[in-house]
């Protein structure tokens, strides 16, 4: 394997600033400013059709005329409210030794793009965007003689995130601590909740990166 430099990618974006005094006073002065940007990468060529990285559990996507670095994974359709209604749905995983193991009642419930029954590589896709659509700035400053009371609130909107710190404390895959949301985990047929029952070691994969963790990153601080 030789690692080349072999692939192309075009950024075009925008900066825009506004600054204006509101009070021109000798003892008193007011500032105002605002910011935003956008930017819109887009990948031109690559060695291979597409490129996935792994990363803290994550995966990531890079394809030719896409944004680069794109979360990768499973699309997951809330909890199986039963082993009835998991069976009706009959999706499975195959183990090493090419063995089916089913969903039952409790466990996530993973959307089966390909629609071959089985839920594995070939139904992961693209399920969120870590670039934002516009961000920026606002900031103020009011100035009397020699003392001034300054404000900077900046924002990002339309960035997704992955939250790794509760994949870490709600995925109930060994005796690690758990944040209090697992309180409310599936525990019996027709219990109807969003967070999948708790399995030692996790066999059919509840806890494995999918939309479960891909949160809204939009933001003003």
């Amino acid at each position: 394997y030789t690692p080349t430099n072999s692939g192309g990618m075009s950024t075009l974006g925008f900066d825009a600033s506004f600054n204006v005094r509101v009070i021109n006073k000798p003892k008193w002065n007011w500032d105002l400013g605002f910011t935003i940007g956008h930017y819109d990468s887009k990948v031109k060529s690559l060695p291979d059709t597409s490129i996935v990285s792994s990363f803290a559990g994550a995966s990531y996507i890079t394809e030719v005329n896409r944004t680069p670095n794109l979360f990768y994974g499973y699309v997951a359709n809330h909890i199986f409210e039963s082993d009835v209604q998991a069976a009706a749905e009959g999706l499975s995983i195959r183990q090493q030794n090419g063995t089916l193991v089913p969903f039952t009642g409790g466990d996530v419930r993973f959307v089966d793009l390909n629609k071959d029954g089985i839920i594995d590589e070939n139904d992961r896709t693209v399920i969120g965007n870590p670039n934002p659509d516009f961000f920026g700035s606002f900031n103020t400053k009011l100035s009397y003689k020699n003392f001034s009371l300054d404000a900077l609130i900046t924002f990002s909107e339309g960035n997704d995130v992955y939250n790794y710190t509760r994949n870490q404390l709600e995925a109930m895959t060994d005796y690690s601590n758990q944040t209090q949301a697992v309180l409310n985990r599936w525990r019996d047929n027709n219990h109807a909740t969003e967070i999948p029952k708790t399995t030692w070691g996790d066999p059919v994969g509840n806890s494995r990166f999918s939309t479960r963790w891909i949160e809204d990153g939009s933001y003003a601080r």
